[in-house]
């Protein structure tokens, strides 16, 4: 393949964090994973998978919860989860991942749940993919994403565009280009195949990037 991934859900986002000062608590999430796809919570990291009602009801067929390892049933769009989320998590560091989610939906929607988040977890991280203009037009021919009915509808040519929202984008990389930190803890197809995916897909190869930024506040 190459590129964006196909949709997990309609909307799958989740916060995730580390140990925080003074009693506080990090929470994580990324939507209906299977166990060895989320980081596993350790020490006093706590994570939370969010998605919608259906997609949730499927993963517990599959993955039993734990008191560090939750789901919450709900669209990433809607505010009361995040109320709630604010308040569990009572100002511990928290950083947000979201994956073949949200890029799914318009820029106006992506722009307003970021407001919303920064409006309750004032100076966290959010880790989140871009597609850039030219990767739409190759939806119907991408061997993954030519048999969903979704569609990628969210472009960002430059992430750093986002700093106009308030983000700061503190890393970004296209897919294709992982940074060397990443490339050596990839599997070794991984690495072999990354360099023929370039040659083989030129006009991609910079079109989707991952990406990790600071919430205003």
């Amino acid at each position: 393949g190459g590129g964006a991934p196909p949709p997990r859900s309609s909307a799958g986002v989740g916060a995730g964090g580390g140990a925080a000062p003074r009693g506080g608590r990090g929470v994580g999430g990324g939507g209906a994973h299977t166990p060895g796809s989320a980081p596993p919570p350790h020490g006093r990291v706590i994570w939370r998978d969010l998605d919608v009602p259906d997609v949730i009801a499927l993963g517990h067929r599959f993955v039993d919860e734990t008191p560090r390892r939750r789901a919450i049933a709900s669209s990433a769009f809607e505010t009361a989860w995040m109320d709630a989320l604010a308040e569990a998590v009572a100002g511990g560091p928290v950083v947000f991942v979201s994956e073949a989610s949200t890029l799914y939906f318009p820029e106006a929607a992506n722009r307003q749940l970021y407001a919303d988040l920064a409006a309750r977890f004032p100076g966290a991280h959010v880790v989140f993919d871009t597609a850039a203009a030219s990767f739409v037009g190759t939806q119907d021919t991408h061997d993954a994403l030519r048999h969903c009915g979704a569609r990628v509808t969210w472009t960002v040519d430059d992430p750093t565009a986002l700093e106009a929202w308030g983000l700061r984008v503190e890393e970004r990389f296209p897919l294709m280009r992982p940074p060397r930190w990443i490339r050596g803890e990839a599997p070794l197809l991984y690495r072999l195949l990354v360099p023929l995916l370039r040659l083989a897909r030129p006009a991609m190869a910079d079109s989707y990037h991952l990406n990790v930024a600071q919430l205003p506040g």
